[in-house]
């Protein structure tokens, strides 16, 4: 059984050499651009983008936890600081952050507007917060917005950059898809970094084996699971009523009925 690290990249460019090949000047992506993805009757995935993994029941979370593990590397870089952190937005992605960063001592606190998801967080014992206007200010060695744009929260980034304590960092995982204000001063004047986190690197897929299988109990707890004839209604579900679903997944198999 293996996962898909879904990123594609040319291995020749100036980035792919530099150890960068997130921003390869040729890069595709397994269902996005350019290739085939999980709903495709076949799909052919280079072997080097095959990761194996014992648990069938969590190879859907490992795009996620590449992303959890950038996260965690790009927060460790100022942890000298001290190790708190703010996640917000505790989708799949956000949870997993918010977990890799929970397991390598960091205090994690989270803040998410929808009340299941919150509770979900409180039961893996994180302290969560509704909105940020109730999130303690210069607190936070890291803040990870892992929302992004969101028509209920769509000024969160410059809400965040306040929580953020002297010479620590913003890291933007949520992808926001109109201009936003903040604050210059702030950001110069306490020398917050804001750093964009896209995608994931070589370093992140040489953790993940090892890291999916630790975090596998929990990321079992995040499926949901529904009957395949009822797959428009699930997808839509999601989009539309996404306090009742954290992760939906589809099960291939040739001699039984297909799940979601």
């Amino acid at each position: 059984v293996v996962t898909v690290a879904p990123l594609i990249s040319c291995g020749k460019c100036e980035y792919c050499r530099a150890g960068r090949p997130n921003l390869c000047e040729k890069m595709a992506y397994y269902g996005i651009i350019g290739k085939d993805g999980g709903f495709a009757e076949y799909a052919v995935v280079k072997a080097e983008n095959a990761i194996e993994i014992n648990d069938p029941e969590i190879v859907h979370f490992g795009e996620i936890c590449l992303i959890g593990l950038r996260v965690l590397n790009l927060s460790e870089k100022c942890a000298y600081l001290g190790k708190k952190a703010l996640v917000v937005g505790s989708g799949p992605v956000g949870l997993c952050a918010a977990l890799l960063l929970k397991s390598e001592g960091w205090q994690v606190e989270i803040c998410e507007i929808r009340e299941k998801r919150r509770a979900f967080a409180n039961s893996l014992g994180f302290t969560t917060y509704e909105v940020l206007q109730e999130v303690p200010e210069k607190e936070y060695t890291v803040v990870v917005d892992c929302a992004g744009e969101d028509p209920v929260i769509p000024y969160a980034f410059s809400e965040e950059i306040p929580k953020v304590k002297k010479g620590g960092r913003l890291i933007l995982v949520g992808i926001y898809f109109s201009e936003v204000c903040f604050d210059p001063m702030m950001v110069i004047s306490n020398e917050i970094e804001i750093i964009p986190s896209f995608c994931y690197t070589q370093k992140e897929i040489v953790k993940l084996p090892k890291t999916i299988t630790s975090l596998a109990e929990t990321l079992k707890k995040m499926n949901h699971k529904v009957a395949f004839e009822s797959l428009e209604e699930a997808l839509l579900n999601l989009e539309m009523e996404k306090d009742n679903y954290l992760k939906i997944k589809m099960n291939y198999n040739l001699k039984t009925k297909y799940y979601v």
